[in-house]
């Protein structure tokens, strides 16, 4: 889980199809599988980033967006979630990103996540 972390932090703010999961223990003394992929409902699509292994089911969509935010998180220099500021907005707010930006909608309140050092 914690080689993941990078990734993961940058799909969660960048990337809308983003999921991650986590298996239920069947045995108190196993440890919880996790691992995250991209759902593409619109087509049918989901990959899973799973140990080594990206698993496709439905069409490619899916993998070919993770592939591509992949490629772009490596561009940036593969920044971790201390790599980013947050401002904090009503969720009625008008707010514009710039490049280098992302913005999270939720219930009451939209999140502008902006990579530092990076406009």
């Amino acid at each position: 889980m914690w080689r993941t972390l990078g990734i993961r932090s940058f799909l969660s703010i960048s990337e809308p199809l983003f999921r991650a999961f986590k298996t239920e223990k069947a045995d108190p003394r196993s440890p919880e599988e996790h691992y995250f992929g991209l759902w593409e409902q619109e087509h049918s699509s989901l990959v899973l980033a799973k140990e080594d292994w990206l698993i496709t089911y439905g069409n490619a969509s899916a993998k070919e967006r993770l592939l591509q935010r992949i490629h772009q998180w490596v561009e940036l220099g593969m920044p971790s979630a201390a790599s980013f500021t947050l401002q904090v907005y009503p969720r009625e707010a008008s707010v514009t990103t710039r490049r280098n930006q992302w913005i999270v909608k939720r219930q009451e309140s939209q999140f502008l996540w902006s990579l530092q050092g990076r406009d």
